[in-house]
Parts: structure tokens; sequence; C-alpha cells
């Protein structure tokens, strides 16, 4: 077996003069963190995730039960923050919907709020629901009293990285991730 090492970026973005208020698109609704939507959360993250580029990168992505044991140590960590944590619904017929997307916040004591995850389900990506989510995320940080957000990204997900830089998110710092081959 083999190591992998994956370029990646960590990208950020100033709180203090900016202005977030990307509502979701038509049809979709934004719910704020509450607990009893925990495993809403783990199985959107795990829809998301499981076929793309990131599970190559970190291994928790390829499970339902990893992405659990994810959303436990975020969730867990001390400086979570549940306004910085929401998740994406579809409007379905008859009130129920599909939840769609998902984002989570942390914050650290030298004032940086940290977008832990971002996903999108693939049938849901291209039409604002990531956007609505990281404006949503960066409102709940600039409301705790942070100075600035930062993600990091896989610098190969190249349209994710396009949509980060279009939102105001620069590349503060590139990176290697070591990863296990897989075959």
């Amino acid at each position: 077996m083999g190591v992998t090492y994956f370029k990646r970026y960590r990208m950020e973005i100033s709180l203090r003069k900016a202005v977030f208020k990307v509502p979701p698109p038509p049809g979709y609704a934004l719910i704020p963190w509450s607990p009893e939507l925990f495993e809403s959360h783990v199985d959107v993250k795990f829809g998301s995730f499981k076929r793309e580029l990131d599970t190559l990168v970190f291994s928790s992505f390829r499970t339902r039960d990893g992405c659990r044991l994810v959303m436990e140590r975020i969730t867990r960590n001390k400086g979570f923050l549940p306004s910085a944590t929401w998740l994406a619904v579809r409007k379905g017929k008859g009130g129920r919907g599909l939840f769609c997307g998902t984002i989570q916040g942390v914050c650290n004591p030298n004032g940086f709020g940290g977008i832990q995850n971002i996903g999108v389900l693939p049938q849901e990506r291209g039409k604002g629901v990531g956007t609505a989510l990281i404006h949503k995320a960066l409102t709940g940080f600039q409301r705790a009293g942070m100075k600035a957000a930062y993600l990091e990204v896989t610098a190969e997900n190249e349209s994710a990285v396009l949509l980060y830089e279009k939102l105001g998110f620069q590349i503060a710092r590139i990176q290697y991730k070591e990863s296990a081959d897989l075959f």
C-alpha cells in the first residue's frame, strides 16, 4: 500500500465589514442547528461526500458511520457554534421536504470561525444552496464576534475553489494531506 498526498488550500475571509445576506434559492429553506436534526446532518453529509474526491482524503466520509463520527466530534468540540450550523431543505409537496445541504461551524480562541464541512447532495448542486449555507454560517461567526472565517478544500475540487473565491475567500496557505492509497 502506498501513500498519496493531496494538495489542500486553507481559504480565509474577513468578517469585519462584510454583509452576508444571500437567501436560499426559491423552493428551499435553511433550518438552524438543533440536536434533533443530528442524524439528518449525518445523512446529508454522507450523501454529499460518498462518491467524491474527499473520500480519498478523509476515510471517514466513506461510510455513514464515519460521517456520524465526524458530526459527533464537531458537536462535542468546545468551540462548536450552533449559529453557524445549518441544514438546507428542498421544499416538497404535502409539507415533506428533502434535506439536501449541511454546514457546520466551530470557533477558536484566536477569533477565527472554521467551516468544518459543507455538503450539498449532487442533484442539488449549482442552484445556490451552498452559497446560502455559507452566508448563514458566516453570519453566525460574525454574531459570535469572530474577525475572520476559514475553510479547507482539496485543490483538485476546482468547482468548490471557484465558488469560495467568488464569495470572497482567499487562499491563505497551501498544505498537503497524507492519505493511504486504497488499492
